[in-house]
């Protein structure tokens, strides 16, 4: 099962890109594993797999938007001291170009997971191998390259 059109993740603008839009979120580690919900089957690339994330709001600061989205689907709410700056990204699908910006969080005991139900029906702590048998986010392996290689 995969998505059937080519994403394109970048670390640097590609020429001519526009953003339609940023996103923020948050790389979560703990014992070695990632965390990563699936989207529920009624949202846009519904069913496949992702890290905590979301539109930022208007004039809304990455780091506030990443901490706000980690809190409001998985129920996990950390000081601004507890992210890392990862990097922005560069992400164009077929009809939408935005920036997708990524922080990180080791854990040192698993969190309380309390997902919401509206955005997405599951949460699981996955190595690299594992996620890339799920169906990943439409440039989600791109991106977890990228991830894995910091």
């Amino acid at each position: 099962m995969g998505l059937k059109f080519m994403v394109n993740v970048s670390k640097i603008p590609p020429v001519g890109f526009v953003s339609q839009g940023e996103v923020a979120g948050v790389w979560c580690r703990w014992k070695g594993k990632y965390l990563l919900l699936k989207r529920a089957a009624h949202k846009p690339q519904g069913e496949s797999w992702g890290i905590p994330a979301g539109k930022l709001h208007e004039d809304e600061d990455p780091k506030a938007g990443a901490l706000r989205e980690l809190l409001e689907e998985t129920g996990v709410e950390l000081s601004d001291n507890q992210l890392s700056p990862v990097g922005s990204f560069y992400v164009e699908h077929p009809d939408l170009h935005f920036i997708f910006h990524i922080f990180f969080s080791k854990f040192d005991h698993e969190p309380e997971l309390n997902i919401d139900m509206e955005a997405h029906t599951e949460a699981k702590w996955v190595t690299k191998e594992e996620a890339l048998d799920l169906p990943l986010i439409g440039g989600g392996m791109a991106l977890m390259d990228h991830l894995l290689e910091e």
